[in-house]
C-alpha cells in the first residue's frame, strides 16, 4: 500500500488512506518529523520507501524502526534534498565503532544494543563495527591505538566507565597527539549501565533507542574536559575526567557501600541517609581558582553563555584543528598558586565538582553547567546545616531544585586542589575509585568531542528561569 505524502517545513505529512496500514503512525500521528526520518530510498518514478524512528506514543522516549511506502508530488521527490532536511548539519551514514561491555546492564548490554540500537543504526545506513570489551582498561587500549581516520564516533554500550576509558585512551593516543585524537572522534553513550550520566545529560533520558536516534542525528559538539593530577599516578600519562570528582558523602555512598550491593540502585540512597543522620564529616583542605563564587554570578554566567554552543553548529565547526597536543598543566606537587582561594569548611559533608548536569537519571546535580564555557561547577555542603536540611537536599537534587537552597555553595571554578584530612576514605572520579591522596584538577577548555542532537546539554530548570528573567 502506498500512502500519499506532502513535505512540510518540519517533516512529512502522511495522507492516511481509509484502510490504515500497520506501518503508518498511530491515530493523530500521521506527521513524521524530519528528526525521526532515518532514510529515504526510491522505489520507482514517484514512490519511495521512508524509514523512520517511530515513537511509542506522544511524549515517549522509546523508538522502533518502521517503514512506509509513500508517493510525493513531482516537486518534492528529490531524495538528496529530503535527506538534507532530515539530517541538517549532521553527517549521514556515520562510521561507528560500537564498544559493548558484556557485563553492563546486569549482563544484558549486548542484547539491549541488538534490540534498541543496532536496528536504528542499520536503518540509517551507518557503518557499524562491533567489539566486546574483555577486561578492565580494554576500552582505553582501543582508544589509544585507534585509527583516527576510520570512525566518526565511538559508541560506548555501558555505564559511564567505558566512556571514561575511551577518553583516557584518546588523550594518550599512540600518535602523541592527544588533543587531535580527542577532537577528531566523537565519544557517545548507548546507555546500558546504572549511571548513564553522559546519555542523560545530552538526551534528557536514559532511553537506549533515543540515544541511538540522537547518535544518528547528532553533530560533533565540543565539551570541556578536566585534567587529573595526583602524586601516585603515572607522570608520563595524561588522566582526564568528563563527568565529576567527588569527596565526602557522595564518594562514600558510591564506593563505600559495596556491602549493600544486593540492594541494587537503592544502596546509594540508603547509604546517604545513614551518613546524613549520623552527621558524618569529611575534613579536608580545599583551594580553588574561582571564576564566579556567588550564586547570582553563576546564574548570570549561565544566561550569558546559554546559546554559545549552538553558534556555528555543524560538522567540523567545533574545534581548532591546529592544536594537536593537550596543554601542560600544573602539578599537585607545586606550591598552591597565589590567586587560588583556600576554603575553610571544618564541617564539610559533600565536595562535588562536575561538568555534566546529570550524574544519573535521578540526580540533576549541576543544573547550571554548560558544555564548553571553560569552567567547572562546584557544590559544597556542610553537616552544620543539620539533618532535616540535608535530607531535603538529597530529595531536591533529583530535579535540580537544590540550586536554590541558600545554605548550598554553588560556584564556577577553573581549578582546585583537594587535600583529604582523613587517614582513609574515598575519592571518586567519573564514578571510579582513585587514590585517597591530594588531588588537583584543572579545566581543559573544549578538549572533548561528543555528539548532541541539539548542540548542547538537555534543558534543566535554569533554562526556563533564565529565559523568563
Amino acid at each position: 500500500m502506498v500512502a500519499r505524502a506532502r513535505v512540510q517545513a518540519m517533516g512529512i505529512l502522511i495522507d492516511a488512506p481509509k484502510q490504515r496500514s500497520s506501518c503508518l503512525p498511530g491515530p493523530g500521528q500521521d506527521f513524521i518529523p524530519f528528526n525521526q526520518v532515518l532514510w529515504i530510498s526510491p522505489e520507482g518514478e514517484s514512490t519511495k520507501t521512508l524509514t523512520y524512528a517511530s515513537s511509542k506514543g506522544s511524549g515517549s522516549d522509546k523508538y522502533t524502526v518502521k517503514t512506509i511506502k509513500i508517493s510525493l508530488a513531482s516537486g518534492e521527490n528529490d531524495d538528496s534534498k529530503l535527506l538534507d532536511l532530515a539530517y541538517g548539519p549532521s553527517k549521514r551514514q556515520k562510521r561507528l565503532l560500537v564498544l559493548i561491555n558484556p557485563f553492563g546492564g546486569q549482563g544484558k548490554a549486548q542484547s539491549i544494543f541488538q534490540t534498541h540500537g543496532e536496528p536504528i543504526f542499520r536503518a540509517a545506513r551507518c557503518e557499524v563495527d562491533i567489539k566486546l570489551t574483555e577486561y578492565r582498561h580494554h576500552a582505553e587500549e582501543i582508544g589509544a591505538s585507534l585509527d583516527l581516520d576510520a570512525y566518526d564516533a565511538i559508541v560506548c554500550c555501558s555505564g559511564d566507565g567505558i566512556p571514561h576509558e575511551v577518553l583516557n585512551g584518546l588523550a594518550n593516543h599512540k600518535s602523541g597527539q592527544g588533543a587531535k585524537a580527542l577532537r577528531k572522534v566523537a565519544v557517545c553513550q548507548f546507555p546500558c549501565g546504572s549511571g548513564n550520566a553522559l546519555a542523560v545529560s545530552f538526551n534528557g533520558s536514559a532511553s537506549p533507542s533515543l540515544a541511538a536516534l540522537n547518535i544518528v542525528k547528532g553533530v560533533k559538539t565540543k565539551m570541556d574536559l578536566m585534567n587529573i593530577n595526583q602524586a601516585s599516578l603515572d607522570s608520563n600519562k595524561r588522566y582526564v575526567s568528563f563527568l565529576s570528582q567527588t569527596y565526602g558523602l557522595v564518594a562514600d555512598c558510591d564506593l563505600g557501600t559495596e556491602n549493600l550491593r544486593w540492594m541494587g540502585g537503592q544502596r546509594f540512597a540508603v547509604g546517604a541517609v545513614m551518613r546524613v543522620l549520623s552527621l558524618t564529616k569529611y575534613p579536608c583542605e580545599v583551594y580553588v581558582e574561582y571564576a564566579h563564587e556567588k550564586r547570582e554570578q553563576v546564574t548570570a554566567h549561565f544566561a550569558k553563555h546559554l546559546d554559545q554552543d549552538r553558534d556555528g553548529l555543524g560538522e567540523g565547526s567545533q574545534h581548532d584543528d591546529s592544536v594537536n597536543e593537550l596543554p601542560k598543566v600544573r602539578s599537585v606537587r607545586d606550591p598552591v598558586p597565589d590567586n587560588w582561594v583556600k576554603i575553610e569548611r571544618p564541617d564539610l559533608c559533600m565536595f562535588y565538582v562536575g561538568k555534566l548536569p546529570w550524574m544519573s537519571s535521578d540526580a540533576l546535580m549541576f543544573p547550571a553547567t554548560l558544555p564548553a564555557d571553560g569552567v567547572l561547577d562546584l557544590v559544597l555542603w556542610d553537616t552544620s546545616n543539620g539533618r532535616i536540611k540535608s535530607l531535603n537536599l538529597l530529595t531536591a537534587v533529583e530535579s535540580g531544585k537544590h540550586y536554590h537552597i541558600d545554605e548550598l555553595q554553588y560556584s564556577k571554578i577553573t581549578a582546585f586542589r583537594l587535600i583529604p584530612k582523613l587517614e582513609s576514605g574515598y575519592l571518586a572520579i567519573d564514578g571510579e575509585a582513585f587514590p585517597f591522596e591530594p588531588l588537583q584538577v584543572e579545566v581543559l577548555p573544549g578538549a572533548g568531542c561528543f555528539l548532541s542532537a541539539t548542540g548542547g546539554f538537555s534543558k534543566t530548570l535554569l533554562h526556563d528561569h533564565c529565559r523568563r528573567s
